[in-house]
């Protein structure tokens, strides 16, 4: 009989996922496609919605100082961010693009995006206010 330990890494040692797995974005992506990076939501839009503010650029795109909330652009070079100033706890950063971008974490897969604009949303944990999940 095996213990509840060897069964568990019998079970890890035969999973094929890969959710550490870099992502790309398709150079044909269109407006609400999207991927997830843990608590975060990368999506793909065709243009910066009027009434955002543009903001001073932040690499980390989501706040905190913890591991989970290490989701960080590669690179500043031709981004420009954009903040809803009506926004709710779920709404991060809106980035446009000018070349090539990978969103890193260290505990999830790359996201990578071709220049274009991109909402960052956080996903809402239930709670009895509005507040934002963090892995």
């Amino acid at each position: 009989m095996q213990t509840a330990l060897e069964v568990l890494r019998v079970i890890q040692s035969s999973e094929n996922i890969q959710s550490d797995a870099p992502q790309r974005f398709s150079d044909a992506s269109q407006d609400g496609d999207y991927y997830r990076q843990g608590d975060v939501y990368i999506v793909r839009r065709d243009a910066v919605p009027d009434g955002l503010s543009r903001t001073k650029l932040e690499l980390q795109l989501a706040p905190g100082t913890t591991k989970g909330s290490r989701h960080v652009l590669d690179s500043g070079e031709g981004v420009e961010m954009f903040a809803d100033p009506n926004g709710d706890a779920l709404q991060g950063p809106w980035l446009r693009i000018d070349s090539e971008r990978t969103i890193t974490h260290p505990e999830h897969g790359d996201i990578i995006c071709p220049a274009g604009v991109y909402e960052i949303t956080y996903q809402r944990a239930y709670a009895d206010e509005l507040r934002r999940v963090q892995d």
